[in-house]
């Protein structure tokens, strides 16, 4: 992604009346640039390199309130930490519970489910960035752990 698509970003937060500081420039151009997720503590180290003067406590207000502004998400994949990542960057993952692989799986995956959900129980699930635990093929292949 590019330095458009950071000011495009930074152009919504404007919109919904947010402030476009030194340090929301920086997560939001942290966040741009990776291709995958960033914990936020990736995320700190990212913005500080750049921007030592920038605190790590303004790095996860900022996250919290790009999430708020419907900007960025984050989801927990597997055991570790919550990643961040761009709004709209909508994956689902299959998480191993024994190897910690995280494979990609591709969206729409879950619509049978999410239409299922709306039409008999009358929820409106928010299936965009979900991990599923589990055990990968090479796990169970392998001796119990």
């Amino acid at each position: 992604m590019s330095g458009q698509a950071v000011e495009e970003v930074l152009a919504v937060l404007r919109e919904r009346g947010g402030r476009v500081t030194v340090g929301r420039r920086a997560v939001v151009e942290a966040l741009v640039e990776t291709t995958g997720h960033m914990r936020a503590e990736d995320v700190v180290t990212r913005v500080q390199a750049g921007h030592p003067d920038v605190h790590a406590s303004t790095v996860y207000r900022t996250l919290e309130s790009l999430e708020e502004a419907g900007l960025v998400t984050h989801t927990h994949v597997g055991h570790g930490a919550a990643v961040w990542h761009l709004a709209g960057d909508d994956r689902l993952h299959l998480a191993c519970d024994r190897c910690g692989e995280v494979v990609h799986i591709p969206p729409g995956l879950f619509d049978e489910v999410e239409d299922h959900l709306r039409h008999s129980l009358g929820f409106e699930a928010t299936l965009r960035h979900i991990a599923v635990p589990g055990v990968c093929m090479a796990c169970s292949r392998a001796a119990p752990p």
